[in-house]
């Protein structure tokens, strides 16, 4: 809930749209069940990327875009290349991002069996390899605009005059 009410603070638009990885769990200060990012969008009322429950699709036109945007975000997510981000966030409109840092610790990439709801699981582990070298895994505390002590927050403005010095 702090990194929501962060959210809010910072003004963030109602139009922005948030990329935030389906394991990202933001939680509530008392401790109680974990906020999914999927919930993002029924709490802050901003848009989210990518979720899971929207992910299941039922029409051919709908899974091609899931299917697209899901493989953009963990291709962007894991990259280590700068140029994949700022494409990622030009090409799709990406205004901020929510980042957990341990998705990029060694100790989360070896023990991790799910990333995402198949098919994207086996795709994001067998072609994309994540890898503790992940550009956005080490991205320092001090570039967030925001944080909970578990996740940055920063817009992508932010984020690409980061990248430019990588």
């Amino acid at each position: 809930m702090r990194l929501l009410r962060a959210i809010f603070a910072r003004d963030v638009p109602l139009v922005a749209l948030l990329a935030a990885s389906w394991g990202t769990y933001l939680h509530w200060p008392a401790l109680t069940d974990p906020l999914r990012a999927s919930d993002i969008p029924v709490i802050a009322g901003r848009s989210v990327f990518i979720t899971q429950e929207l992910s299941q699709s039922y029409w051919p036109e709908h899974w091609a875009l899931v299917d697209e945007r899901t493989k953009a975000f963990f291709t962007a997510y894991y990259a280590t290349d700068p140029d994949v981000i700022v494409r990622f966030i030009e090409k799709h409109g990406i205004d901020y991002w929510v980042i957990q840092p341990t998705h990029f610790s060694a100790a989360y990439l070896e023990g991790r069996t799910r990333f995402a709801a198949e098919p994207f699981n086996l795709w994001v582990q067998e072609r994309l390899g994540p890898t503790p070298d992940a550009l956005l895994g080490q991205l320092p505390e001090t570039v967030a605009g925001f944080t909970d002590g578990l996740h940055f927050g920063l817009s992508s403005t932010e984020l690409i005059e980061w990248l430019r010095t990588q």
